[in-house]
């Protein structure tokens, strides 16, 4: 019964991100307070990773994340989790050429500039993690389609992903909407997306 009830509201949009809206709320409601959010994330730890986390003395990758997560210390933290702000850090680092071309980035989508996008690009909210959208040819999807996808990236935006998560460096994100080019390879295919960890000067295999 419960697994069924979880696809119902996996699949129906609107249950979901109410859904993912009350786990926000619950979280906030529960642990502002920072002694019971390192209780809870504790306990989170123990479950998945199978050891004690001790966040008074860090010594582990994994130990330093999770640290991090309820203590951003560095603004930083947030400029870099944000998709639409962190652009203009990379520019100001390292050079405008290094960023994919941007087409829209707006606080609504709305059908109207749906229609005024190119044919491909990738949507998705610049304040969460994991929720976009690859359109290779819009001219594929029905207008229904076209829909679902403004609505779930709309709705997106009320979630607050700082507190869905307990990651505190997203919590002051401003919700917007990115709409840039789709990048891909000389055979027209989706390119392998490296991610590289560091940890004490070295990179994690």
């Amino acid at each position: 019964m419960l697994k069924k009830l979880k696809k119902i509201i996996k699949n129906n949009i609107y249950l979901f991100f109410l859904y993912k809206y009350l786990i926000a709320l619950k979280n906030k409601l529960l642990y502002s307070n920072a002694e019971r959010a390192e209780k809870y994330l504790e306990k989170q730890y123990k479950l998945i990773v199978g050891k004690k986390l001790n966040l008074k003395k860090l010594e582990t990758f994994t130990e330093k994340v999770q640290h991090r997560k309820l203590y951003p210390d560095n603004i930083l933290f947030t400029t870099c989790a944000d998709k639409y702000l962190v652009r203009e850090y990379v520019k100001e680092k390292i050079g405008e050429e290094y960023l994919i071309p941007l087409y829209l980035a707006t606080e609504m989508l709305t059908l109207n500039q749906w229609k005024e996008l190119p044919n491909s690009f990738v949507v998705k909210p610049n304040h969460d993690s994991g929720n976009f959208e690859i359109v290779q040819d819009k001219r594929n999807l029905s207008r229904s389609e076209a829909k679902r996808i403004i609505a779930k990236m709309n709705l997106a935006l009320k979630i607050n992903f700082g507190w869905l998560m307990l990651e505190k460096h997203y919590i002051d994100i401003k919700p917007r909407i990115i709409i840039e080019k789709l990048l891909l390879t000389e055979k027209n295919k989706l390119p392998t997306d490296y991610k590289f960890y560091c940890f004490k000067n070295k990179i994690l295999v």
